[in-house]
């Protein structure tokens, strides 16, 4: 599995490469993170509480096509952005209906409409970070990473940690709200480059908040050094990003939201077999739990 400094070897660096009622406003708060909520959208609660004045910087939004009966159906939306000639694959879902998950999700279920790969696997083949799942404490074992993702009934939220966020009084008040929670290398906060290790040339894959759409899996359609893409993605609008697993672990897929036809996503799919967690999105049911 590949980490921000794209180690491309078995190895990974272990240091620096790394939702609207008052009772979710008191436990983010007893967490002592800040976030990046995502925008409630109808039918959907928010996931979090507003983050202190951060400003939203728009991703650009697609024209109108052919698809949107089916986009609509499907809640999932495609689109390409270029910048400075390199190319990004945009997925997309309105409301989002987010899900993290230890079991490799079936690609015959149609309720899946996308999955790839969430945070790293280590060597030895076991899901690196703190890992929630519905609540329950899969690996409590915390990485220095900054990033955390954190998905409560389906609704996503990008938060960067602070010293309270993973304590065990963190970990707890997130069981209590049966959260799924994920942990990774931060890229972009407040629309901002963090700190970026030079890597090799990979195909690149994240997660951005931003104003629209709020949230999204933005692939690259190149190999790219990590920051590079970090800047292409704040120059397309994330005003927080987060790394998802590559390199060798990066196979996932989508389903095309005109056809129906499940797509690979991907270059490099030796480690297929040793991936150890996914992020998806679903189609009409929530999460389990969450």
């Amino acid at each position: 599995m590949v980490n921000v400094a794209g180690r491309s070897s078995a190895r990974r660096p272990r240091a620096g490469d790394g939702f609207a009622s008052l009772a979710s406003l008191v436990i983010l708060v007893a967490l002592g993170c800040q976030s990046h909520p995502v925008p409630p959208s109808a039918g959907v609660p928010s996931a979090g509480v507003p983050s202190a004045a951060v400003p939203s910087a728009a991703v650009p939004t697609p024209p109108p096509s052919a698809s949107s009966k089916a986009v609509a159906t499907s809640g999932l939306r495609t689109f390409r952005r270029v910048h400075d000639g390199r190319g990004y694959s945009f997925f997309t879902q309105t409301p989002p209906r987010v899900g993290l998950t230890l079991v490799r999700p079936d690609p015959d279920d149609k309720n899946v409409l996308m999955s790839v790969a969430g945070t790293y696997t280590s060597p030895e083949g076991a899901v690196e970070g703190v890992v929630l799942v519905d609540g329950g404490i899969e690996n409590h074992r915390a990485k220095p990473w900054e990033g955390v993702l954190l998905v409560v009934g389906g609704a996503p939220e990008l938060v960067r940690r602070t010293d309270d966020t993973l304590s065990d009084a963190g970990v707890a008040a997130l069981q209590k709200r049966r959260a799924s929670m994920i942990q990774g290398h931060l890229l972009v906060w407040d629309s901002a480059v963090l700190p970026i290790k030079p890597s090799p040339p990979l195909l690149r894959r994240a997660i951005i908040t931003g104003k629209d759409p709020s949230f999204a899996i933005v692939e690259s359609q190149q190999k790219l050094e990590l920051a590079q893409f970090t800047a292409d993605l704040v120059a397309l609008g994330a005003v927080a990003a987060m790394n998802l697993d590559m390199g060798r672990w990066s196979e996932g897929f989508y389903r095309d939201p005109k056809t129906g036809q499940r797509r690979r996503l991907g270059d490099d799919f030796r480690r297929t077999d040793k991936q150890t967690n996914w992020m998806v999105f679903l189609r009409d049911r929530p999460p389990r739990g969450g």
